[in-house]
């Protein structure tokens, strides 16, 4: 028996897009052609606008990062997540590779300022260091940076963006991989308004514990008793209770839907455990 891809189990709530932020040809564009091939997207300018968007209508679908291999967690958007009570479908993993582009003929001579995502700026401060008549300007998106630069076609103003810009804009590639780290990667969350995900073999969850010694230790512990593979674990500050946390963990499993047993068994250690998803592992992908 063939099992369903993602795609097919999604395909009647794909008609409308998905939710990015940012705009077309961006990273994130990228990011849902790797999940759902050849979905067109719905660009938003930001990410609480998405989130919004999507806690308003269930049948909508939104893919955003939630974290960097080189700068971390994304961490308002894992509160994000849990604040609009949003489901986690499907993931996916790609490599970030960025690009100096500007308008034909231009050189990197002659830039004096290239715009682009505060992220993508703070990726490439070695290029930055080397070319040091060039200022970085902050702009909303990478690829939005690419649109504005070639609607300006100003030999000295130049963007910061992924390689594919280039073409879908009109404008040449003056620097390749300007990135100080090759090995940068960003995880992407397939996202929707929804009671119960696709399913797969990995879980994501959120909570709180009791604040008395052992309690995240006794919740773990679950876990390694289970035979499960904690990947991931990040906290957050509870706002107003001081010294107190918030958990997001994802682990991976043998099952292929939600563990409810061993979530019912988390849930005895935690004050308020949430189910923020349980989907299929994403795979790595090169840009």
């Amino acid at each position: 028996m063939q099992i369903p891809t993602l795609q097919s189990r999604l395909n009647e709530r794909l008609a409308t897009g998905v939710l990015i932020q940012g705009e077309a040809h961006s990273f994130h564009h990228r990011a849902v052609h790797t999940l759902l091939k050849d979905t067109a997207v719905v660009p938003v300018a930001s990410f609480p606008e998405l989130t919004l968007q999507l806690a308003a209508s269930p049948q909508q679908l939104g893919l955003m990062a939630i974290e960097n291999s080189v700068a971390g967690a994304l961490l308002t958007n894992y509160l994000l997540l849990e604040e609009q009570h949003l489901t986690i479908l499907g993931e996916t993993y790609l490599r970030i590779s960025h690009c100096v582009m500007g308008p034909p003929g231009s050189t990197i001579e002659e830039l004096k300022t290239i715009e682009s995502h505060p992220m993508a700026l703070a990726q490439c401060r070695g290029f930055f260091r080397q070319h040091t008549a060039i200022r970085p300007v902050e702009a909303f998106d990478t690829a939005g940076s690419a649109r504005i630069v070639a609607e300006a076609s100003q030999s000295h103003r130049a963007a910061i963006a992924p390689a594919w810009c280039a073409p879908a804009y009109g404008l040449e590639v003056l620097a390749k991989a300007v990135e100080d780290n090759p090995h940068n990667w960003t995880r992407f969350v397939l996202l929707a308004h929804a009671d119960s995900p696709p399913g797969g073999t990995k879980t994501s969850i959120a909570f709180s514990v009791m604040h008395r010694a052992g309690s995240l230790a006794n919740m773990l512990g679950v876990l390694a008793d289970e035979g499960v593979s904690l990947t991931k674990i990040q906290s957050l500050p509870l706002v107003g209770e001081p010294w107190q946390y918030r958990f997001f963990v994802d682990f991976v499993h043998p099952y292929c839907d939600a563990p409810t047993t061993l979530l019912k068994k988390l849930a005895a250690h935690t004050k308020d455990l949430i189910h923020l998803g349980t989907y299929d592992e994403g795979q790595h992908h090169e840009p």
